[in-house]
């Protein structure tokens, strides 16, 4: 299996996720890791090995509660399930809402700074938690705009959308 390590940023909207599920889809093999993704009352996180998803910050009038159990469990557990079973990992995305998960980020910035294959999708924003990333990446740090995106792609060798 090839060994790559990518960190993908960049606005809202460029397609980060798109390229970083494209990059997973060069492996014939399941990823362990995570997805987080949207849902009516919030944002939840889902284990890519088993499907589990369990609310990461809900949505409480014009704001979000954050869920940091979500983070300290399903997300620690998705990602050691990945490294037990030497599988790829794909984090989508790391960035604010778990600032107040010890546990979690400690195991994000450890496994990114050993493990690979590894593909990890970091908000474009700054905070203790995601400079601390930034500054011990070891890999390619991809900051994917508009502009540059269909470049990047064909950089990569990657089939356009």
């Amino acid at each position: 299996m090839n060994t790559y390590r990518y960190f993908i940023t960049g606005p809202v909207g460029v397609g980060k996720s798109t390229l970083a599920k494209k990059l997973t889809q060069r492996f014939q093999t399941s990823w362990g890791g995570f997805l987080s993704r949207p849902y009516e009352k919030g944002y939840v996180l889902i284990d890519l090995l088993t499907d589990e998803q369990e609310p990461i910050a809900i949505k409480q009038g014009n704001s979000l509660r954050t869920i940091t159990e979500t983070f300290e469990s399903l997300g620690v557990n998705s990602i050691m399930k990945a490294v037990e079973q030497n599988l790829p990992i794909l984090m989508d995305e790391v960035g604010r809402f778990e600032l107040k998960a010890e546990k979690f980020c400690a195991t994000v910035l450890n496994v990114c700074t050993y493990y690979s294959p590894l593909v990890v999708v970091i908000k474009d924003e700054r905070n203790e938690f995601l400079d601390t990333l930034r500054d011990i990446t070891i890999g390619e740090i991809i900051y994917l705009t508009k502009d540059n995106r269909e470049q990047i792609w064909e950089r990569l060798g990657l089939q356009k959308r």
